[in-house]
């Protein structure tokens, strides 16, 4: 409370409108599986396009794990990611799953990054791909060049550049870097300009130019497509190597030093030498220029469900797998597409929604299962934070102009996220076009769902003048008052809105007038949602209610400081069976 100390007019501004609780986004997504490139471990980040997720992942090619053949695997990461976008999906987090290859001891450990040296010993660095697999077998562009002229006053000139001079009469070719007179600028105790160091040497006596050197570097695939450059960088180790550190985001990282023996880059010069003895001797085009290839990266071993869970250190604020979706917490649908031990970690998505609540896990069966496959498969999973959908889907693939099967949990993602954008998350998520659908890979008949619907098993259907649809909105939760997605994901949204909207509440002063703020920002959030329709009932009050008084706790809740309230809402479960009586009437005799 204010104090009022000297005489005055005191201006205080009241909160008079109750708290607002808002609604939760349901629509993000959450991927993880093998892919080409990318970030192993921390907290992943938010994709919203295809291209952006080819930018930090790499593209559609197919993955080489070891003891595959040269064809590879199906990049089924890459395919679902494409399809979730296609389906109408917004925001989505990739988890990449990689496991390196193993050699007999720890020194032998491969660990999937591509990697090369450069320089002359004492004066060598390194290049490494900044995370594993077969795309960071890049290619590094270096170009030296000179800059303008610093005479008379050396402006711009800064200590640890390295200078190169200049003269009128004494100017000849110049066709490798270690041919180039150059000094580096350094300091004295009274402020005047110094210059030393290795190269050729020179005079300020007679120079018409000084001139500081500076870097480009420019990264590309092994294909050439450049991924980024970096332009002036002034020709300091200690620059250079802090912009490609392990805390940059370039997709290399430039390592001081080899191995034991060898010193430092120690300064400018040290590393004009280091990149003179780059092997096609980088003779002058455009600036003296040398290109790098890194050689050693690969996509590891096939991951295995462990790898899948993950680990996390809390720590390091660091995580794998789907430890790293325990670090956001927007992620509404997790998925493993096309996993390849599917039991497991299906299992492992089961666990991990349940655990974080707010989330449902949707599963993908194997490949080429036959119906009583699939409902033997089904026999094993019973949650009401997962879906089955069944069966994979076809689609033309982009990379080969040829039929593919896809795991359907991609696209179904995509059209949970297209519902609630369209339509409402109450709304169950079926009966929805597959846009990208050009048929599936088990035809299923009527006959044949009316076994796999009430086991819980979601089926998408080609229905004669209605496309590719998805034809299911079950949970496998053996409890029948979860049974729906829909419902699900609708308590689900509303829980977890709730909970983010009360969290002011935590430490206020257990009383009557707080019971009514947690009473009126509750109901108005329901009422809103009963008049979007999300509720059943004609009138608010059939729709639902809300208790925080007196008769939801007792004396011992308010001595321990537990605040309870009590709310029921009355959902809308979905019409997933219109049935229409139709029988005989006589024109003259009213109905």
């Amino acid at each position: 409370m204010p104090d009022y100390l000297a005489p005055g007019v005191y201006v205080e501004e009241l909160t008079t409108r109750p708290k607002v609780i808002e609604g939760v986004s349901t629509s993000t997504a959450g991927f993880l599986g093998p892919c080409r490139y990318g970030p192993v471990a921390g907290a992943p980040v938010v994709i919203t396009s295809l291209s952006e997720f080819e930018r930090l992942h790499g593209d559609g090619g197919p993955l080489v794990f070891a003891a595959d053949d040269a064809a590879g695997r199906v990049n089924y990461l890459w395919h679902a990611v494409r399809s979730f976008f296609d389906e109408g999906g917004k925001r989505l987090y990739v988890s990449r799953v990689f496991r390196p290859q193993g050699g007999a001891d720890a020194a032998d450990l491969d660990d999937g990054h591509g990697r090369a040296s450069a320089g002359i010993a004492p004066h060598v660095f390194r290049v490494v791909a900044r995370h594993p697999g077969a795309m960071g077998n890049l290619q590094v562009r270096f170009t030296v060049k000179v800059g303008p002229n610093l005479l008379p006053t050396l402006a711009g000139l800064g200590v640890g550049d390295v200078v190169w001079r200049s003269a009128v009469g004494s100017r000849r070719a110049v066709r490798r870097i270690a041919e180039l007179p150059v000094c580096i600028a350094g300091k004295g105790d009274d402020g005047s300009w110094r210059f030393s160091g290795g190269g050729a040497g020179f005079s300020l006596d007679g120079a018409d130019a000084i001139c500081a050197l500076t870097l480009d570097i420019e990264v590309l695939t092994a294909a050439g497509r450049s991924l980024g450059a970096w332009q002036g960088l002034p020709l300091r180790p200690d620059r250079i190597f802090d912009r490609f550190g392990l805390d940059g985001d370039a997709p290399i990282v430039l390592v001081d030093g080899s191995a034991a023996g060898t010193d430092v880059v120690n300064h400018g010069i040290d590393l004009l030498r280091a990149l003179a003895a780059l092997p096609d001797g980088l003779k002058l085009k455009r600036g003296l220029q040398a290109t790098i290839h890194l050689t050693g990266g690969n996509d590891g071993v096939l991951p295995a469900g462990a790898d899948y869970e993950g680990q996390a250190d809390p720590a390091l604020g660091q995580a794998t797998g789907l430890k790293q979706f325990e670090l956001i917490d927007d992620i509404a649908t997790i998925a493993a597409p096309g996993a390849s031990d599917a039991a497991t970690i299906n299992k492992l998505l089961i666990a991990h929604a349940e655990h974080m609540r707010y989330r449902i896990a949707l599963l993908d069966p194997p490949q080429r299962l036959s119906v009583a496959g699939v409902r033997d498969f089904r026999s094993g999973l019973d949650s009401n934070h997962a879906a089955l959908y069944y069966p994979w889907v076809t689609v033309q693939d982009p990379l080969t102009n040829q039929p593919l099967n896809l795991p359907p949990s991609g696209f179904v993602a995509g059209i949970f996220a297209r519902n609630d954008v369209e339509r409402a998350v109450f709304k169950a998520p079926a009966n929805e076009v597959v846009r990208g659908a050009i048929g599936f890979e088990t035809v299923i008949k009527a006959a044949e769902q009316e076994v796999l619907n009430p086991e819980g098993i979601n089926c998408f259907r080609s229905l004669a003048g209605r496309g590719h649809r998805l034809w299911g909105a079950r949970t496998v939760s053996s409890d029948p008052e979860w049974k729906y997605v829909n419902l699900r994901r609708y308590f689900t949204y509303l829980e977890h809105s709730i909970d983010k909207g009360t969290q002011w509440v935590v430490f206020e002063s257990h009383g009557e007038a707080l019971w009514a703020q947690v009473r009126a920002a509750v109901s108005d959030f329901l009422f809103n949602e009963w008049r979007m329709g999300g509720l059943l009932g004609d009138k608010p009050e059939h729709a639902f209610f809300v208790r925080c008084d007196r008769s939801t706790m007792t004396q011992n809740d308010l001595d321990n400081g537990r605040l309870v309230c009590l709310i029921g809402v009355a959902p809308l479960k979905p019409a997933e069976f219109v049935i229409l009586r139709i029988g005989q009437w006589t024109a003259d005799r009213p109905v």
